[in-house]
């Protein structure tokens, strides 16, 4: 599935954009598809554990993080695949790719935080599940996946400055597509909105666990 979007749009796009277009849905689409599918598992994880939940006593927070996990490493194989095909259209390693790993534990660590959010709010509003991946579909197009960042216009660029997955995908894009280091503002900002991100769904969870039991 990777590869076949990856080459969709490289096809679709390459002529709108600049010769690097390719390496920019290398470096940005498999991410989003991570945090996509992260946050769609999520939202189910909690209500489709719920005979476990209640049979075997289990800590409820292992349901979602489980699936953030399991999506993570569905993303390690398909990023592992596709940098053999990444070396044909044109990336090449640089020190700036020394960045990636953490680039991945901060972007791991928001999602997770976030589909821990997105379980509490499905048990208790189940029709969390189907607007989900709405708003996650609509999410992605005013994010830099399909339109490079400096693609979007400079009118509408507060959309990105607004989005939390512009700076989460900036640190992806800049070592991969443009060899470059990630500018340290984009940095400061993502690792920011990880922690607040993490102390708000621990302390959301923390506070709701006790009531998941009745309503799951």
């Amino acid at each position: 599935n990777p590869l076949m979007t990856l080459v969709v749009m490289t096809v679709a796009f390459t002529f709108i954009f600049s010769n690097r277009y390719p390496l920019h849905l290398f470096a940005a689409l498999l991410p989003w598809q991570f945090f996509h599918s992260s946050q769609i598992g999520g939202c189910n994880s909690l209500i489709s554990s719920a005979n476990i939940a209640l049979n075997w006593k289990t800590p409820l927070l292992i349901f979602p993080v489980r699936h953030t996990l399991y999506s993570f490493c569905e993303y390690l194989f398909a990023l592992v695949g596709l940098s053999v095909i990444a070396s044909f259209i044109g990336f090449r390693l640089t020190p700036s790719v020394m960045i990636l790993p953490l680039s991945m534990l901060l972007l791991l660590v928001f999602s997770m935080s976030l589909s821990i959010i997105m379980s509490v709010l499905a048990v208790h509003f189940r029709d969390t599940q189907h607007l989900a991946d709405v708003a996650m579909r609509a999410w992605m197009y005013i994010s830099p996946v399909i339109i490079p960042a400096e693609s979007f216009p400079a009118n509408h660029r507060w959309v990105l400055l607004m989005n939390p997955m512009y700076y989460f995908l900036e640190l992806f894009d800049a070592p991969i597509a443009r060899a470059e280091w990630p500018a340290s503002s984009i940095m400061l900002t993502a690792t920011i909105i990880t922690l607040l991100t993490a102390s708000v769904s621990l302390a959301v969870f923390d506070r709701y666990e006790s009531k998941l039991v009745f309503r799951m």
